[in-house]
């Protein structure tokens, strides 16, 4: 009998090195040379297929689709602070805030774009810092000192980058929901 790896193990495998777009093409491709689909085709009472999102839960990275499950957030809260354009999201809602909340909340959100987009909440320090531009919370003599007040949400530095940790995630998911358009 030959050695044989556990097939999910041989799979994780090839995939591991490449990124997240290029895993979701070889797999979708696989899944067409073998006959399969990735999602089957949701029917509506009509018996049409649906429409699919464009932020269809297939699309998030596994560590993506468990943070949005464990905060409860739905494809229309997302879609109402980000915006996706081919594999690339970018934050289009009003980030709320000024001073070192504006910054923070900001980097917050630039890090959970790049969470989206790979499964890897960490950015480089750059980004972050044309959000707080776009958002007019920027102030040179001050950036550093706001980011001195991060407190636990991000780990790292300006030199190597940025990584929301678990309780920036969990903050990062209640700014979301505060972010929300508000009816009547």
């Amino acid at each position: 009998m030959t050695d044989e790896k556990n097939p999910l193990q041989a799979v994780i495998d090839v995939l591991e090195p490449l990124d997240s777009d290029h895993r979701q093409r070889v797999v979708s491709a696989a899944m067409t040379y073998l006959g399969e689909s990735l999602a089957p085709s949701q029917k509506n009472k009509g018996g049409t297929a649906e429409p699919q999102n464009k932020f269809d839960a297939g699309d998030y990275p596994p560590r993506v689709q468990a943070w949005i499950t464990q905060n409860k957030l739905t494809q229309e809260q997302l879609e109402n602070v980000f915006h996706k354009t081919g594999a690339a999201y970018s934050i289009i809602a009003v980030v709320p805030g000024s001073g070192s909340t504006g910054v923070l909340n900001n980097y917050l959100l630039v890090g959970i774009t790049r969470f989206l987009e790979t499964g890897d909440p960490s950015f480089d320090d750059q980004s972050g810092r044309n959000a707080c531009k776009s958002a007019g919370c920027y102030q040179g003599g001050n950036h550093a000192k706001y980011m001195s007040q991060k407190g636990n949400a991000l780990s790292g530095d300006v030199k190597a980058g940025w990584s929301i940790t678990q309780p920036g995630l969990i903050q990062a998911a209640k700014l979301i929901v505060e972010m929300q358009p508000k009816n009547g």
